[in-house]
Order: C-alpha cells, then sequence, then structure tokens
C-alpha cells in the first residue's frame, strides 16, 4: 500500500463492542500498511471516553505492545460471560437502518527531519482537538500521544502547539518570552501551571467526586486518581491507595456500596474497582437499562421541556376552544329562548286585538 494517498481509520472509539471495533481498526490497518509498532503508536489517537482511560491506565510497555494493549482494553470493556448470555437470551430482532462506522480522510505526507521513526512512513497526521481551556494537563496527554504517532520531536511539538490552542491558552502562549516558545517543554510547563487550579481546590474537587449517572467506572477512577495527584504529588504509594479506596466507596452508588461491605472484599483499591465493575454490569443488565450519557440525559432533559412546553400550548389552545364553543352553544340557546317568549308574546297580542271588520265599523 506504498503508493496509496488515502488513510483509512474508523470512527474515535470511547466504549462499547470493542471487539468489533478492533475488528474495523485492523481492517483499515491493513489497508493503510501499518505493522504493530504503527498500530500500537495511532491507537490511542483514536480512543476517546472510557476507552483512552483504560489505554492510560496500561503500563509504558504494554502501551507499545499493539496486541497486549488491544486485549487489556477488550477485557475491560467487554462484559461478563454470563452477562452476555443473558443478553443472548433476551435478544430479538430490530430492523433498522446501516450506517456505515468507518471514514477515510484525505492526508498530505508530513516529513520530519531526525532519526528515522516507526511512524516515518505513515502519511496519517493524528491532531487532538484545539484547545482554549480546560484541564489543561488531560490536553497535553493528548497532544503527546498524537505527536509520538506522527513521529514529532520536541522542536516539531513546539512550533505545532501554538497552531492547536486557543483562547485562554494561547493568550499564555503569546505572552511567553520567544525562547520559552521555542522549548516544548518549558511552554507545556507554563501553560498548565497558569491555567491548572490551586492543590487545595483540586483536593476538596478530589473528596466531593461521585460517580456521575452513565459516567463508565474506569473514567471515574482515572478522575480520582488525576485530582490526588495534583492534590497531593508526594504522596506515599499505601496512603494514595487507602485514600482512592475511601474515596471510590464514598463516589459508588449506595446499593453498590452495600454489596461490597456485604461481601468483605474491600481488600485494596483494584480488586475493588474490578468487583465493583462487575457489580455495576450486573445491575445494569438486570434492571434492563442502558446507562444514558451526560450528552444523552441533556438531550432528553430539553427533549422533555420541550414536551411540557408543547403541552402547556396545546391546553391553552384547547381550553379557548372549549370556552369559544361554551359561548356559542350558550348563544345559541339564549337566541332560541328569545325567539320562544316574542312568540308567545305575539300570540297573545294577536288574541286580545279585535277582528279587522270591527275595526272598521
Amino acid at each position: 500500500m506504498a503508493n496509496v494517498s488515502h488513510v483509512s481509520v474508523p470512527k474515535v472509539f470511547a466504549s462499547g463492542d470493542a471487539t468489533e471495533w478492533f475488528k474495523r481498526f485492523d481492517i483499515c490497518s491493513a489497508a493503510n500498511g501499518w505493522n504493530d509498532a504503527a498500530k500500537a503508536a495511532k491507537l490511542p489517537t483514536l480512543l476517546d471516553g472510557e476507552a483512552l482511560t483504560v489505554w492510560l491506565e496500561l503500563d509504558e510497555d504494554v502501551q507499545k505492545d499493539y496486541k497486549g494493549a488491544k486485549q487489556k482494553i477488550v477485557d475491560v470493556l467487554m462484559p461478563t460471560e454470563f452477562v452476555t448470555l443473558d443478553k443472548f437470551h433476551n435478544r430479538s430482532y430490530c430492523k433498522r437502518p446501516v450506517t456505515s462506522t468507518s471514514k477515510v480522510s484525505s492526508v498530505t505526507l508530513v516529513a520530519e527531519s531526525g532519526s528515522v521513526h516507526p511512524m516515518a512512513n505513515v502519511s496519517h497526521v493524528s491532531v487532538p482537538k484545539v484547545f482554549a481551556s480546560g484541564d489543561a494537563t488531560e490536553w497535553f496527554k493528548r497532544f503527546d500521544i498524537c505527536s509520538a504517532a506522527n513521529g514529532w520531536n520536541d522542536a516539531a511539538k513546539a512550533a505545532k502547539l501554538p497552531t492547536l490552542l486557543d483562547g485562554e491558552a494561547l493568550a499564555v502562549w503569546l505572552e511567553l518570552d520567544e525562547d520559552v516558545q521555542k522549548d516544548y517543554k518549558g511552554a507545556k510547563q507554563k501553560i498548565v501551571d497558569v491555567l491548572m487550579p490551586t492543590e487545595f481546590v483540586t483536593l476538596d474537587k478530589f473528596h466531593n467526586r461521585r460517580l456521575l449517572p452513565g459516567e463508565a467506572l474506569s473514567v471515574f477512577v482515572h478522575d480520582l486518581k488525576k485530582l490526588l495527584s495534583l492534590a497531593m504529588p508526594g504522596i506515599e504509594a499505601n496512603a494514595k491507595d487507602q485514600l482512592l479506596l475511601h474515596q471510590l466507596m464514598a463516589g459508588l452508588p449506595t446499593s453498590i456500596t452495600k454489596q461490597l461491605r456485604a461481601s468483605g472484599e474491600i481488600k485494596n483499591f483494584n480488586d475493588t474497582v474490578q468487583r465493583a465493575r462487575l457489580l455495576l454490569s450486573i445491575e445494569e443488565q438486570h434492571n434492563g437499562i442502558t446507562m444514558e450519557t451526560p450528552a444523552d440525559l441533556s438531550h432528553a432533559n430539553a427533549t422533555r421541556m420541550n414536551m411540557a412546553e408543547r403541552t402547556d400550548d396545546v391546553a391553552t389552545t384547547v381550553l379557548e376552544m372549549i370556552v369559544d364553543l361554551w359561548i356559542t352553544v350558550r348563544g345559541f340557546s339564549l337566541a332560541g329562548a328569545w325567539v320562544e317568549e316574542f312568540k308567545i308574546t305575539q300570540k297573545k297580542t294577536t288574541q286580545k286585538s279585535k277582528a279587522l271588520r270591527k275595526q272598521l265599523k
């Protein structure tokens, strides 16, 4: 595929059926002529949400081993066997339109100076979304991942960095001295120092962190680790594990926490996370409810508000129609009563009046 100018990549993967997504990724990689080293480098640039969180939690040697990283992500994201079997028994035919889950992007070959890199012959360029404000540490993780996949050294990263900044982040970069702007690590540290919150604010966020409705457990756990590392960077390993375990138990739903305490399986942080993941999967399957993402919840709430407004409008319109109908009916009834009364009055007047002959005499 050396002479093929376009690169095929699947849609960014966050959660769901990891096995199916990796099938598509392998198909696209074969079409692009990527070997395992190239696939390992490109993989995190196409991950997001829970899937990216799982990748970030892997050891560095596993991250560089495509097959190992793939297996770890599949193991975490795929449901347990008995839950899958239950879905098999409850599965019914559902007709829906077939949509393509892959996309093809045309890119230009970017040649970087320096030593030979595993991605030297790969023409696909990966970049994160433009960053304006927020969690600078997380964004720079994505930028470094994409830079490694592109084979960019620190000089190239320093040159590319301002092209992917906007708003407050770009304003901070523009205020840096010229020599700092050319030093990627220095510029990165300055931006992080300005945009990241103070330690006591981060610690307060850590204590108040809870598992949100529809949030993946892996994302919740990753956020706990990040907040604690920012608030207490020099904390000892055992103390860190105990604090994470305590906050994990405080942040999980009450039903899950009770089951964990009843089973007596609260020994260490990692084992408790695995047990909690299993219990959450069972509870979700038992309730028969697909957990919604925050975006889905916001859309649902907006839809409900819109329906409520429409219902109020319809109710007002119906009330007006009822009032108009009542006035019309009452008007006809009153008019009919007046006509009948007029007839009776006229009849009495006619009976009392003399005949026309008598009046002429």
